[in-house]
C-alpha cells in the first residue's frame, strides 16, 4: 500500500516538473498566432542588428529521474546553476521621435556562431502589435539548435 502511495506521489511530482519545463520552454518560443497574423511585420537587414553576448548563471533543471523527484518531495531543489553564454539580438529604431529598442529572446550561442548565421540571412522578422509597440516577437527561429 505504501509503495502505491509513493509511486503516485512520484508520478504527480514528475507531471508538475514536466509542466514547469514545458512552460519555461514555450515562454519565449511561442508568439501568439494573433500577433503573427494581425501584427505589423518589420523586415530587418542583418547588418542593422547588434549582437550582445554575456556569460550568465542559468538555473537549469536536473534530468528527470526518480531520485530527483523523491528529492523534491523533501525540499531539495531539482535544479542546478551553470554558467552559459547567452546572446541577444538588439534592433533600435526611431518611432515618432522616440527611440524604440527591440530585444530578442535569449540565444544560447556564442557571438561568432550568431554572426555566421546572420551572414547567411537576408532578413530578420519582428512581429509588432499595431496597438502596442511594446508587445512584439523577435523571430530568432534561425538561431535555435
Amino acid at each position: 500500500m505504501i509503495e502505491v502511495i509513493v509511486l503516485m506521489i512520484v508520478i504527480v511530482v514528475g507531471l508538475i516538473i514536466g509542466i514547469r519545463r514545458y512552460k519555461k520552454i514555450t515562454k519565449w518560443n511561442s508568439p501568439s498566432q494573433e500577433l503573427i497574423s494581425k501584427g505589423k511585420v518589420i523586415l530587418i537587414k542583418p547588418e542593422h542588428v547588434e549582437v550582445k553576448t554575456s556569460e550568465q548563471w542559468i538555473e537549469t533543471e536536473k534530468e528527470l529521474t526518480t531520485t530527483v523527484m523523491l528529492d523534491s518531495l523533501i525540499g531539495k531543489a531539482g535544479v542546478t546553476n551553470e554558467k552559459r553564454i547567452v546572446s541577444y539580438l538588439v534592433y533600435q529604431t526611431m518611432n515618432d521621435n522616440k527611440l524604440i529598442k527591440y530585444v530578442s529572446p535569449p540565444i544560447y550561442k556564442d557571438k561568432s556562431s550568431i554572426l555566421m548565421t546572420l551572414s547567411n540571412l537576408e532578413v530578420i522578422k519582428i512581429y509588432i502589435d499595431s496597438t502596442n509597440v511594446e508587445n512584439y516577437y523577435f523571430d530568432v527561429s534561425n538561431f535555435q539548435l
